[in-house]
């Protein structure tokens, strides 16, 4: 019995293009810092680190990819995603700093988690792909490794309650490092594993801050 595939069908953000069939690339790594801004399979800026993998399974031969970069770099991306200008205005607003744990509605069906929790092993975390949101992830303090993918293999059923669905295979895993001051932005449908402990992390840079924003995937 072949194993059951719930990958991203597709983003309708003006960023995605059109390209060529992508080849099946092996998992790697890549770390945030001063590198590019990495969004549809292009690179923005002088390139530090290896692209991402292409898409494996894409349709109409898609390459989508999720975005890693330093907060003041936000808005170069506002134009081509919805709602990511009210995102950029809360995690920007120094009152956001004071607030506690949980969730705060923005605009437009969009809303905001902030959460405070301590990085994990990856064995103590499992994968996640949501239908309805996309998902910007901003690392306030501290820091963490969060696993992304195209493809999560043989997933739970879906609870639309929640827009979730949880899986532990992917299809080409890639680790990223976000370091204070950074986010990565997933599409709707792209498999995430957040809040793992980072290689050689010190122990009070477990201690994470975040603010995640879901933004409708329209």
């Amino acid at each position: 019995m072949k194993p059951r595939l719930f990958q991203n069908r597709g983003d309708k953000a003006r960023a995605a293009r059109r390209v060529g069939s992508p080849p099946h690339a092996p998992s790697h790594k890549l770390r945030a810092g001063s590198g590019p801004a990495i969004i549809a399979g292009e690179k923005i800026g002088a390139p530090t680190a290896s692209p991402l993998p292409r898409r494996a399974l894409a349709r109409r031969n898609r390459e989508e990819f999720m975005i890693l970069d330093a907060i003041n770099s936000l808005g170069r991306y506002a134009a081509a995603i919805p709602g990511l200008d009210a995102a950029r205005a809360f995690i920007l607003d120094p009152a956001t700093a004071g607030l506690p744990p949980g969730r705060y509605e923005l605009s437009d069906g969009i809303y905001a988690l902030v959460q405070e929790y301590r990085s994990a092993p990856a064995t103590e975390k499992r994968w996640e792909i949501h239908k309805e949101r996309h998902d910007l992830q901003f690392i306030v303090s501290g820091e963490e490794c969060i696993g992304w993918s195209s493809t999560l293999v043989d997933p739970e059923p879906y609870d639309a309650a929640r827009d979730i669905a949880f899986g532990d295979e992917v299809l080409s895993p890639t680790e990223l490092r976000l370091p204070s001051g950074h986010f990565a932005f997933f599409f709707a449908l792209e498999a995430h594993r957040p809040g793992i402990i980072a290689p050689g992390a010190s122990d009070s840079s477990r201690s994470v801050r975040k603010i995640v924003v879901k933004l409708p995937a329209i």
